[in-house]
């Protein structure tokens, strides 16, 4: 059975996003395409890891509890070790669909340098996820493509794990809530050890 579009077409932004150093975004359908095609010029990474995500249009909130009140899922807050920056809940949360919520926590890391985790409902059934996995995963060693592999994560959670010399994402699903790590300076080390401390 072939990969959806829709599963393609989120593989293939991660691609453009890792090539870009742009990054990755949650789980519902709009955070991808909200993200995607982002072009960065020489020296503009810095700038857009360090601008609220949904291309800037990102509305923060100041606490967890903030957050939480305005998503139809269980958030999980992240335990990092240093470089918190904010929460941000899509740009007009208020009309969007439940399916289409998400929230990202931001961190600007000693240790990892920019990180942003996301999480948000899952935007494909877990069939068509893995078939998108593996698409990503037969596409390693072609041009411009990033090193991906399917891998297993807290409690044997499978995990989708790409990696390039511009960022490293990771895609996994939990308790039916879809979380993204991603960063420009993540190798595959940084992003399994940012997973375990989740």
């Amino acid at each position: 059975m072939p990969t959806s579009m829709a599963r393609k077409r989120v593989i293939i932004v991660m691609w453009l996003l890792i090539a870009a150093a742009a990054g990755v975004s949650c789980g519902a359908k709009s955070t991808f395409v909200d993200n995607a095609g982002t072009e960065l010029d020489n020296g503009s990474e810095e700038k857009f890891w360090s601008e609220p995500p949904w291309n800037g249009a990102g509305l923060q909130v100041y606490t967890p509890a903030e957050a939480q009140a305005r998503l139809p899922f269980q958030m999980l807050t992240p335990k990092f070790p240093d470089g918190f920056r904010a929460i941000y809940l899509p740009p007009a949360a208020e009309e969007r669909p439940p399916d289409l919520m998400a929230v990202y926590f931001t961190f600007n890391s000693s240790q990892y340098g920019w990180v942003w985790i996301s999480e948000g409902p899952p935007d494909e059934p877990n069939g068509a996820r893995e078939e998108g996995w593996q698409y990503a995963v037969a596409q390693n060693g072609n041009p411009g493509r990033a090193q991906c592999e399917i891998t297993h994560v807290r409690q044997a959670t499978s995990a989708l794990l790409c990696v390039s010399d511009k960022a490293g994402v990771m895609e996994f699903v939990e308790d039916r809530v879809q979380f993204h790590i991603a960063g420009p300076d993540l190798a595959r080390r940084d992003v399994l050890d940012i997973v375990n401390r989740l």
